[in-house]
């Protein structure tokens, strides 16, 4: 298969390489670099974002069939996509905001006060996304909260509202707020 979140992390760590590159000197390998990142960001907008629900796909199963496409029946909804969207400039910051905002109203659960990774968990539907499955539903990567998914979520609020503070006062504050709920709720201490 193939990850559509992978390119996106790798679509940033090629930015920052080639940060990294033009500072030391090398600026055709800067150049490189940069233009691999851009590749990577057209891809994902072309390949990985559903324009239907207004998020971005976890990836592809190996037969072409999209993995955590909100659109698709059973839906399902990862994190991890939404939160690097705005990290890695994917998308405009509208875009973004809607990604993360439905992320918001399906993972965040008001009740356990718990940032999941995805929603719903798989079961015995006969799709094999590989060892998450191995996991009981609502454990771990399985649908449950996964540390590293609600710290990516929360910085996603962040960078979102950030982009958004000069022209949209209004969502930047309800980012600033999730964002600031995850990393509250994370703490176990504070989610009795």
């Amino acid at each position: 298969g193939e990850s559509v979140w992978v390119s996106m992390f790798a679509s940033h760590l090629s930015e920052r390489f080639a940060e990294t590159a033009k500072k030391k000197g090398d600026e055709t390998l800067a150049s490189e670099l940069s233009r691999a990142a851009e590749e990577l960001r057209n891809a994902v907008m072309q390949a990985g974002y559903d324009e239907k629900s207004e998020t971005f796909i976890r990836g592809y199963y190996d037969d072409g069939k999209p993995l955590c496409r909100l659109s698709d029946s059973p839906f399902r909804l990862d994190v991890l996509p939404q939160a690097f969207a705005p990290y890695c400039s994917i998308g405009t910051a509208d875009m973004q905001y809607r990604a993360l905002a439905v992320s918001a109203e399906l993972l965040y659960d008001k009740v356990y006060r718990i940032s999941k990774l995805l929603t719903p968990p798989f079961d015995s539907t006969g799709e094999n996304p590989g060892y998450i499955a191995g996991y009981p539903p609502g454990i771990r990567e399985n649908g449950g909260q996964y540390t590293h998914g609600a710290l990516f979520f929360a910085l996603g609020c962040f960078d979102c509202a950030e982009k958004l503070i000069s022209c949209d006062r209004e969502k930047a504050r309800f980012l600033s707020h999730m964002g600031g709920l995850i990393l509250f709720c994370a703490n176990a201490a504070f989610r009795c």
